[in-house]
């Protein structure tokens, strides 16, 4: 095998040209050039991380291409480290993640056109999208990749089929993992990215089963040959578990409308080569802070760093001034002979002198109310930086504040500051659902619908196309913070129609929203269906006796003036008024049963007084659809 090199080779990995051992190698060649390149991010990554968690960066920090580019960095070292008393950065982070970083904002699929066959596979397209997100616990997923965000800038996460092509795989993947030329992003994307993975040389068999049968025993040997991932850990020791390094590589199509390619290679062998045809990579990306150039965001982490390093140098003056006021100090003449057990124990600081023959002691002032002020001034100009005060990290309100109005509108100005993160995680959760939409649609994936569905669904199974749905999430960042705001927004949204009972529960975070609550909307729910098996076929369905025929006319009313709009046949419209003209005769005629009537006094025993007496037991007679004057 050839010897790889933190040089960019001459020719691009994703070259036509390049086959087998020579792509493999190239890949390898690139991506170690790259991560030499950019080398001091990682060490600075490794730096924020232990400063908002106060613990060791993750294993994967150790983990290097080669063994020259390990070598670079681990000769840097990052010192002893010591979690700084007065953390500012991980308090401010914490403030956002409880405030902002819990949002899941759900899914919408909308169709593109009028055809009630679309406007039907779409909204069982939205329960094949929760069912999706809940089997891979996606919004624990963002959880998590909000505060990547808010410590390194940037995070991703991979949306693609499995190696066995057998299921949708929707995974967080660290900013560090990720390799492009830099350079080429100050205007727009790079045209080519590299993904390091890293995993155990046991784990990766698993490649051997994906392998034709006449090459398993090569793809095997190329597993056992390959170098192991060079561990140059910052803090010393080694890792229990041997590694090794597998590179995957996308390459978009071209202006002349040319296929890319996707590879996944071990540096000595191609595991997998095909075209890579979607002008998109598969991965969703959240920024914390946009920057005017660049594919990378600033963090929070980074932007406290320097107020932060204040805050520890007057936390670590006020520590030493304390230190020298519990120790007493002496001035002592060198002709006097005493022992520090003579001092007072352990004295702070003995100092000679000649002449005098005297003992004095040294009286250290205390701290000055100046260096308390300085060190809280740098604390609040930390987290004016990112706009919180320190009320909020503690969970109180701004002082001065007494009434509900004040309060109020204090949060809608901090919800007005940070709204950019709340529509941060909504264009994170809308690229994840259209990425997981599109390898389901690959792969034709099989889910278990939830609630009262209960039946496997099979993305087929909707006949939906790309140009006939449209993906997009509610906007939740609309809505305020406080919860007297939040559900006063929802409550006129649903008086005016803008939202309904479906949505308006999934606003309320109400638990269990496709089974319960499908119940307690199964009025609504089965008019609807009437409705819809009405367009569906053309035919008359005729109403239920215990319908709300007051909510079943307005709803057909809407209904009617909708499918008019949207081109209905006159037949479906004509069906559309028989409904509402047997809705209206049952409730002219008093056949819509509010409660089952009161059953009637057994022998012996007399009514009360003013009783009335219990109907007689009768059926509800079907009723034909009135009928109604031919069309002109």
């Amino acid at each position: 095998m050839k010897p790889i090199t933190a040089e960019m080779p001459r020719i691009a990995w994703y070259d036509p040209g390049k086959k087998g051992e020579d792509c493999a190698h190239a890949l390898y060649q690139q991506g170690s050039a790259l991560e030499m390149a950019y080398r001091s991010r990682r060490y600075r990554h490794a730096l924020l991380y232990r400063l908002v968690t106060g613990d060791e960066a993750p294993a994967m920090f150790n983990y290097w291409l080669t063994s020259g580019v390990g070598a670079a960095i681990g000769s840097l070292g990052l010192g002893n480290y010591v979690e700084p008393a007065i953390n500012i950065v991980a308090s401010a982070l914490e403030v956002f993640e409880n405030r902002i970083g819990t949002l899941r904002p759900f899914v919408q699929v909308l169709p593109q056109g009028g055809d009630f066959a679309i406007r039907e596979a779409c909204e069982k397209a939205e329960y094949y999208v929760d069912a999706l997100f809940d089997s891979v616990r996606l919004y624990d997923t963002t959880t998590t990749c909000f505060r990547d965000a808010g410590t390194w800038g940037t995070t991703w996460i991979k949306v693609a089929p499995d190696v066995r092509g057998e299921c949708v795989e929707i995974g967080r993947v660290l900013d560090d993992e990720i390799l492009f030329d830099e350079a080429a992003t100050l205007t727009g994307r790079p045209g080519s990215l590299i993904q390091r993975r890293f995993m155990p040389r046991d784990d990766a068999n698993v490649f051997v089963d994906m392998a034709p049968s006449a090459e398993r025993d090569v793809v095997r040997a190329a597993i056992l040959a390959a170098p192991k991932a060079f561990a140059a850990s910052f803090w010393g020791g080694s890792l229990p578990v041997e590694h090794i390094a597998l590179l995957e590589g996308w390459k978009l199509p071209g202006a002349d409308g040319k296929p890319g390619r996707h590879v996944l290679a071990l540096p000595n062998r191609i595991i997998n080569d095909d075209e890579w045809t979607r002008d998109c990579y598969p991965f969703a990306k959240m920024i914390w802070t946009r920057r005017s150039l660049g594919w990378r965001g600033g963090s929070l982490a980074h932007a406290m760093l320097p107020y932060q390093i204040k805050v520890n140098k007057w936390e670590e003056r006020i520590d030493a001034n304390g230190d020298r006021m519990a120790f007493s100090g002496w001035i002592i003449d060198q002709s006097v002979q005493l022992k520090a057990e003579a001092l007072g124990g352990r004295p702070g600081r003995v100092i000679r002198k000649s002449g005098g023959g005297t003992v004095e002691p040294i009286t250290v002032a205390a701290n000055a109310p100046d260096a308390y002020a300085e060190l809280e001034r740098w604390i609040a100009r930390g987290f004016q930086r990112v706009g919180l005060s320190q009320p909020q990290t503690m969970g109180e309100k701004q002082p001065g504040i007494t009434s509900g109005k004040a309060l109020r509108t204090m949060v809608q100005i901090e919800d007005a500051r940070n709204q950019s993160l709340q529509i941060a995680i909504e264009r994170l959760v809308k690229d994840v659902a259209e990425l997981a939409v599109e390898a389901a649609e690959e792969i034709n994936l099989r889910v278990q619908l939830p609630g009262v569905f209960g039946k496997s669904m099979s993305w087929s199974d909707l006949g939906l196309k790309d140009e006939t749905r449209k993906i997009q999430v509610f906007p939740v960042s609309a809505l305020p913070n406080d919860p007297a705001g939040r559900q006063q927004q929802i409550a006129e949204w649903y008086a005016d129609g803008t939202i309904n009972k479906r949505t308006y529960f999934r606003l309320q975070n109400m638990p269990d929203t496709t089974a319960e609550i499908r119940i307690m909307t199964a009025g609504d729910d089965l008019i609807d269906a009437t409705l819809d098996e009405i367009v569906r076929t053309g035919k008359f369905v005729s109403p239920e006796p215990y319908d709300d025929m007051a909510s079943a006319i307005a709803r057909t009313q809407s209904r009617y003036w909708l499918e008019k709009r949207l081109g209905a046949s006159r037949k479906v419209l004509r069906q559309l008024q028989a409904f509402m003209a047997a809705l209206s005769t049952m409730m002219e005629s008093g056949q819509q049963f509010l409660a089952p009537p009161a059953p009637a006094p057994g022998p012996g025993v007399v009514a009360p007084p003013g009783a009335p007496a219990a109907p007689p037991a009768q059926s509800a007679p079907t009723l034909p659809p009135p009928a109604l004057p031919a069309a002109a």
